[in-house]
């Protein structure tokens, strides 16, 4: 059976350290979730994990402003629902954060796997950092319990 294998990188080092409100980043979680070998070198990985999480905590200053009025330090704190031990808010944002990453390395390496056929079938999709880039404003929304879609007459 031949298919696409993700590895950690050997090089990989700890979670990247956060602000403090939003939880740290592991670039092997981050490696093993969005099926990312090994071609992306772990210094490349951590600028475009930091970059990423830099433009979901912009995106969410007002928001975390507000839930740090109202007393939670930290994420994982905000009332929610706890999933596998885990509050789902903290699970958002880290779908964000790596739907975003993945959007930017989708932009500077073709995504591949064993066989030909998958190669030419991740080629053939140029929307596929789109994909990604809605993903992350997905969970935005949901993080911030909006909708995820505004409409309005014009």
């Amino acid at each position: 059976m031949s298919g696409f294998v993700a590895t950690n990188s050997p090089a990989d080092k700890g979670p990247i350290p956060n602000d403090g409100f939003f939880p740290a980043i592991a670039p092997a979680d981050f490696r093993e979730a969005t099926r990312q070998d090994a071609t992306v070198t772990p210094a490349r990985l951590v600028t475009v994990l930091t970059a990423a999480m830099d433009e979901v905590n912009q995106e969410l200053a007002a928001w975390r402003s507000r839930q740090q009025a109202l007393g939670y330090l930290r994420l994982g704190e905000v009332p929610a629902t706890q999933l596998n031990d885990e509050s789902v808010q903290v699970t958002r944002y880290r779908r964000a954060v790596y739907a975003l990453a993945k959007a930017a390395l989708i932009e500077h390496y073709a995504d591949f796997d064993a066989t030909r056929s998958e190669r030419t079938r991740a080629e053939d999709s140029p929307d596929a950092d789109t994909v990604y880039r809605r993903q992350a404003r997905w969970a935005i929304a949901d993080l911030q319990g909006q909708a995820r879609m505004v409409s309005e007459l014009i």
